[in-house]
């Protein structure tokens, strides 16, 4: 039996950062796969088994495009007994995803992507407002859509979300941005029989610039202070579902780590390994 980890990297879900931990734990065992040809914006499974079989060194990998798929249902019989497929998703608070959207595409060199060519021309309540009127994917309950819906550009409904809530309830591992440290120490202690040796720390990558939002600190109240009160309350409207997710995630992470042994410890010392 090969076990393979999967990282379903959510854009700017601190997936980068994950991703730089998991080439240092893994080394040329770990890859980020971005083939051509998907399926509504996903990895096809057949691409995904044939690189695994093509390159038998891979035990970890990464990808934008997973997209919140569960590739075990895919396996036939035959490949049932060959693989078994451990994933890794990281859920962010939807308002502050869609802030650090904004700041990465400020911080990059002009480009022709529609978002960036936004970012770097309107004030962040423009911003807002552009994505809202025209790339809904990026700021409507964008990751119950991902891991809830079937199809790309459904609309999520309460069902989709409980379909959410399974389907991450099954994964082997979650975490939260807004509680990086512990999501890793979970992940590791869980995962030390199947991985031994797998550690979770490493630099963080692509921080972005606050200076671009005037007064922004972080927090969803400056945020609400940039946009104002009725822009910021259609935002958290429209992305409801999300958020719900994101709480759930939350709670779901403190429940797992009341099954790791001497969590406060194991906390301890992986921020000191990160400091």
């Amino acid at each position: 039996m090969r076990f393979v980890l999967l990282h379903h990297h959510i854009f700017k879900n601190a997936g980068s950062t994950l991703d730089l931990a998991l080439a240092r734990s893994f080394g040329e065992a770990f890859v980020e796969f971005h083939p051509e040809g998907s399926d509504d914006g996903r990895v096809v499974p057949q691409k995904l088994f044939q690189f695994l079989n093509d390159n038998p060194q891979i035990k970890a990998m990464s990808s934008h495009h997973f997209f919140g798929r569960d590739y075990e249902l895919d396996l036939d019989t035959e490949a049932r007994s060959k693989y078994y497929f451990f994933d890794f998703v990281i859920l962010r608070h939807p308002v502050s995803r869609l802030v650090s959207i904004y700041l990465y595409y400020r911080g990059l060199s002009r480009g022709e992507h529609p978002l960036q060519v936004a970012a770097l021309s309107l004030p962040f309540p423009g911003f807002v407002e552009f994505v809202l009127d025209g790339h809904p994917h990026f700021a409507v309950n964008p990751q119950v859509t991902m891991f809830g819906c079937r199809h790309y550009g459904a609309v999520a409904s309460d069902h989709n979300l409980d379909l959410a809530k399974k389907r991450l309830s099954e994964v082997a591992m979650l975490g939260v941005v807004e509680d990086y440290a512990r999501s890793m120490v979970v992940a590791e202690y869980f995962m030390q029989p199947v991985f031994p040796g797998m550690r979770l720390n490493g630099a963080i990558r692509n921080v972005s610039v606050k200076e671009s939002i005037a007064g922004y600190d972080g927090s969803l109240k400056a945020v609400e202070a940039s946009l104002g009160a009725v822009l910021y309350a259609d935002l958290c409207r429209l992305n409801d579902l999300d958020i719900k997710l994101w709480s759930w995630a939350k709670d779901e992470l403190i429940r797992r780590t009341r099954y790791v042994p001497d969590f406060s410890g194991r906390l301890e010392e992986y921020r000191r390994r990160i400091s």
